[in-house]
Protein backbone atom coordinates (compact mmCIF):
# COMPACT_ATOMS: atom_id res chain seq x y z
CA UNK A 1 0.00 0.00 0.00
CA UNK A 2 1.76 3.13 -0.90
CA UNK A 3 1.48 6.21 0.95
CA UNK A 4 -0.32 9.20 0.56
CA UNK A 5 1.90 12.04 -0.25
CA UNK A 6 1.17 15.64 1.42
CA UNK A 7 2.63 18.52 -1.55
CA UNK A 8 3.54 22.28 -0.27
CA UNK A 9 3.97 25.04 -2.38
CA UNK A 10 7.06 26.83 -2.69
CA UNK A 11 6.23 30.28 -3.21
CA UNK A 12 9.44 32.68 -5.45
CA UNK A 13 7.58 35.94 -4.76
CA UNK A 14 5.19 37.85 -2.81
CA UNK A 15 2.88 38.68 -4.80
CA UNK A 16 0.31 35.29 -4.80
CA UNK A 17 -0.13 35.80 -0.99
CA UNK A 18 -1.01 39.06 -1.21
CA UNK A 19 -3.04 38.53 -4.29
CA UNK A 20 -4.76 35.49 -2.79
CA UNK A 21 -5.37 37.96 0.50
CA UNK A 22 -6.21 41.28 -1.15
CA UNK A 23 -8.27 40.14 -4.35
CA UNK A 24 -9.19 36.34 -3.74
CA UNK A 25 -10.17 35.78 0.04
CA UNK A 26 -12.59 38.83 -0.02
CA UNK A 27 -14.20 37.46 -3.20
CA UNK A 28 -14.57 33.97 -2.08
CA UNK A 29 -15.96 35.32 1.43
CA UNK A 30 -19.06 36.07 -0.71
CA UNK A 31 -19.02 32.79 -2.49
CA UNK A 32 -21.91 30.56 -0.54
CA UNK A 33 -19.93 27.15 0.76
CA UNK A 34 -22.59 24.95 -1.32
CA UNK A 35 -20.81 25.95 -4.44
CA UNK A 36 -18.32 23.18 -5.20
CA UNK A 37 -14.74 23.71 -5.81
CA UNK A 38 -14.79 21.66 -9.60
CA UNK A 39 -17.54 24.25 -10.46
CA UNK A 40 -15.40 27.52 -10.04
CA UNK A 41 -12.49 25.24 -12.09
CA UNK A 42 -14.99 25.02 -14.87
CA UNK A 43 -16.08 28.51 -14.68
CA UNK A 44 -12.12 29.48 -14.72
CA UNK A 45 -11.41 27.38 -17.74
CA UNK A 46 -14.55 29.33 -19.80
CA UNK A 47 -12.98 32.40 -18.26
CA UNK A 48 -9.82 31.71 -19.69
CA UNK A 49 -11.40 30.19 -23.40
CA UNK A 50 -12.92 33.31 -23.19
CA UNK A 51 -10.13 35.83 -22.95
CA UNK A 52 -8.26 33.68 -25.07
CA UNK A 53 -10.95 33.76 -28.07
CA UNK A 54 -11.26 37.36 -27.95
CA UNK A 55 -7.32 38.25 -28.15
CA UNK A 56 -7.51 35.88 -30.94
CA UNK A 57 -10.34 37.76 -33.03
CA UNK A 58 -9.39 41.21 -32.30
CA UNK A 59 -7.10 41.11 -35.19
CA UNK A 60 -8.57 42.27 -38.05
CA UNK A 61 -11.04 44.34 -36.26
CA UNK A 62 -11.55 48.12 -35.79
CA UNK A 63 -9.45 50.36 -33.63
CA UNK A 64 -12.26 50.62 -31.44
CA UNK A 65 -13.22 47.30 -32.13
CA UNK A 66 -10.05 45.94 -30.73
CA UNK A 67 -9.65 48.14 -27.62
CA UNK A 68 -13.05 46.51 -26.13
CA UNK A 69 -11.91 42.95 -27.04
CA UNK A 70 -8.36 43.79 -25.63
CA UNK A 71 -10.27 45.10 -22.02
CA UNK A 72 -13.07 41.94 -22.51
CA UNK A 73 -9.89 39.90 -22.63
CA UNK A 74 -7.79 41.54 -19.82
CA UNK A 75 -11.32 41.19 -17.73
CA UNK A 76 -11.41 37.27 -18.53
CA UNK A 77 -7.63 36.63 -17.98
CA UNK A 78 -8.08 38.37 -14.65
CA UNK A 79 -11.20 36.54 -13.43
CA UNK A 80 -9.18 33.32 -14.72
CA UNK A 81 -6.22 34.60 -12.43
CA UNK A 82 -9.26 34.51 -9.35
CA UNK A 83 -11.04 31.75 -10.10
CA UNK A 84 -7.48 29.46 -9.91
CA UNK A 85 -6.60 30.20 -6.40
CA UNK A 86 -10.18 30.36 -5.96
CA UNK A 87 -11.03 26.53 -6.56
CA UNK A 88 -8.38 24.94 -4.03
CA UNK A 89 -9.37 27.84 -1.46
CA UNK A 90 -13.10 26.49 -1.82
CA UNK A 91 -12.31 22.85 -1.49
CA UNK A 92 -10.32 23.42 1.60
CA UNK A 93 -12.66 25.92 3.22
CA UNK A 94 -15.39 23.06 2.21
CA UNK A 95 -13.78 20.17 3.11
CA UNK A 96 -14.38 19.12 -0.43
CA UNK A 97 -10.62 18.24 -1.42
CA UNK A 98 -10.64 15.59 -3.51
CA UNK A 99 -8.48 13.62 -6.13
CA UNK A 100 -10.87 14.15 -8.79
CA UNK A 101 -10.46 18.06 -8.38
CA UNK A 102 -6.53 17.80 -7.89
CA UNK A 103 -6.30 16.22 -11.29
CA UNK A 104 -8.93 18.57 -12.77
CA UNK A 105 -7.06 21.55 -11.49
CA UNK A 106 -3.89 20.28 -13.03
CA UNK A 107 -5.60 19.47 -16.07
CA UNK A 108 -7.35 22.32 -16.54
CA UNK A 109 -4.58 24.06 -16.01
CA UNK A 110 -2.14 22.44 -18.34
CA UNK A 111 -4.41 23.58 -20.98
CA UNK A 112 -4.90 27.12 -20.17
CA UNK A 113 -0.71 27.41 -20.38
CA UNK A 114 -1.44 27.53 -24.11
CA UNK A 115 -4.48 29.21 -23.90
CA UNK A 116 -2.64 32.15 -22.28
CA UNK A 117 -0.20 32.07 -24.85
CA UNK A 118 -2.34 31.70 -27.90
CA UNK A 119 -4.35 35.10 -26.68
CA UNK A 120 -0.88 37.10 -26.60
CA UNK A 121 0.86 35.45 -29.71
CA UNK A 122 -2.19 36.54 -31.86
CA UNK A 123 -2.05 39.79 -30.52
CA UNK A 124 1.20 40.41 -31.26
CA UNK A 125 0.80 38.60 -34.47
CA UNK A 126 3.80 36.07 -34.06
CA UNK A 127 4.74 34.14 -37.09
CA UNK A 128 3.77 30.18 -36.81
CA UNK A 129 7.17 29.48 -36.38
CA UNK A 130 7.64 31.14 -33.10
CA UNK A 131 4.07 30.01 -31.70
CA UNK A 132 5.03 26.50 -32.27
CA UNK A 133 8.42 27.81 -30.27
CA UNK A 134 6.46 29.81 -27.64
CA UNK A 135 3.43 26.46 -26.99
CA UNK A 136 6.59 23.96 -26.77
CA UNK A 137 8.53 25.78 -24.20
CA UNK A 138 5.67 26.52 -21.85
CA UNK A 139 4.10 23.13 -22.24
CA UNK A 140 8.12 21.81 -21.36
CA UNK A 141 8.09 24.51 -18.27
CA UNK A 142 4.57 23.72 -16.75
CA UNK A 143 5.69 19.53 -17.57
CA UNK A 144 9.07 20.00 -15.38
CA UNK A 145 6.96 21.82 -12.56
CA UNK A 146 4.60 18.94 -11.71
CA UNK A 147 7.33 16.18 -12.49
CA UNK A 148 9.50 18.44 -10.16
CA UNK A 149 6.39 18.07 -7.52
CA UNK A 150 6.13 14.47 -8.08
CA UNK A 151 9.22 13.85 -6.81
CA UNK A 152 10.21 16.41 -4.02
CA UNK A 153 7.07 16.98 -3.43
CA UNK A 154 6.67 20.71 -3.24
CA UNK A 155 5.22 22.66 -6.48
CA UNK A 156 7.83 25.13 -6.97
CA UNK A 157 5.65 27.70 -8.99
CA UNK A 158 6.40 30.22 -11.77
CA UNK A 159 4.03 32.75 -9.89
CA UNK A 160 1.06 31.42 -12.37
CA UNK A 161 -1.36 34.57 -10.67
CA UNK A 162 1.56 37.29 -11.46
CA UNK A 163 1.76 35.74 -14.80
CA UNK A 164 -2.30 35.86 -15.20
CA UNK A 165 -2.37 39.12 -13.94
CA UNK A 166 0.50 40.43 -16.17
CA UNK A 167 -1.04 38.93 -19.38
CA UNK A 168 -4.35 40.94 -18.25
CA UNK A 169 -2.29 44.39 -17.78
CA UNK A 170 -0.86 43.73 -21.11
CA UNK A 171 -4.23 43.10 -22.90
CA UNK A 172 -5.01 46.53 -21.53
CA UNK A 173 -1.45 48.12 -22.96
CA UNK A 174 -2.33 46.55 -26.07
CA UNK A 175 -5.97 47.85 -26.27
CA UNK A 176 -4.85 51.71 -25.49
CA UNK A 177 -1.39 51.45 -27.97
CA UNK A 178 -3.36 49.91 -30.87
CA UNK A 179 -6.37 51.97 -30.10
CA UNK A 180 -4.25 55.53 -30.09
CA UNK A 181 -1.52 54.17 -33.02
CA UNK A 182 -2.23 52.49 -36.30
CA UNK A 183 -1.32 48.66 -35.88
CA UNK A 184 0.75 49.23 -38.40
CA UNK A 185 3.02 52.64 -37.55
CA UNK A 186 6.46 51.53 -37.68
CA UNK A 187 7.46 52.11 -34.01
CA UNK A 188 4.47 50.26 -32.86
CA UNK A 189 5.73 46.94 -35.54
CA UNK A 190 9.24 47.02 -34.05
CA UNK A 191 7.36 47.16 -30.18
CA UNK A 192 5.64 44.28 -30.96
CA UNK A 193 8.83 42.61 -32.81
CA UNK A 194 11.29 42.82 -30.27
CA UNK A 195 7.98 41.42 -27.67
Amino acid sequence: MSEERQYELEESSGFEPWFVATVCQPVLDRVPRSVHPNTISLITSATCWLSAGLAATSIGMTSAQQALAMAGAALFQFLSGVGDCMDGMQARRTDRCSKLGEVMDHWLDTIHVPLVSLGICAVLEVPPWAVVLVHAGNTMIFNSQLVLQNHIGRFVTTNGAEAQMTVALCYLIFGGVFYFVDRGHATVRMVVIAM
